[in-house]
């Protein structure tokens, strides 16, 4: 997985990845998907989709489940739209540099 190993690269990501060998398993539905998380804050987490479509293919991920965006607290939006940018700059730079 080349965006997984480009993660893992970036020091801020893995310094979150390190952080998490020692934490709860986490949940996507049904799956656990623990390994596949390379950043998390305290109310979200983002992974690499198994089956990427395109590269950079990730999803963020509140840890309160939701049945849509308007039932998470201003709080939960907040840090997930700000770690969506902040993802979204780190692929950006590892995968579409010029």
């Amino acid at each position: 997985m080349i965006l997984r190993a480009a993660l893992q690269r970036s020091p801020s990501f893995a310094h979150q990845a390190r952080n998490m060998s020692s934490k709860k398993l986490i949940h996507f539905g049904p799956f656990e998907v623990t390994d596949q998380v390379f950043y998390n804050t305290p109310l979200c987490y983002a992974l690499v989709n198994i089956k990427p479509i395109l590269p950079g293919h990730v999803l963020v991920i509140p840890y309160r489940p939701a049945q849509r965006l308007t039932d998470l607290t201003q709080d939960e939006l907040t840090d997930m739209f700000t770690t969506v940018q902040k993802v979204q700059r780190m692929l950006a730079k590892k995968l579409f540099a010029n």
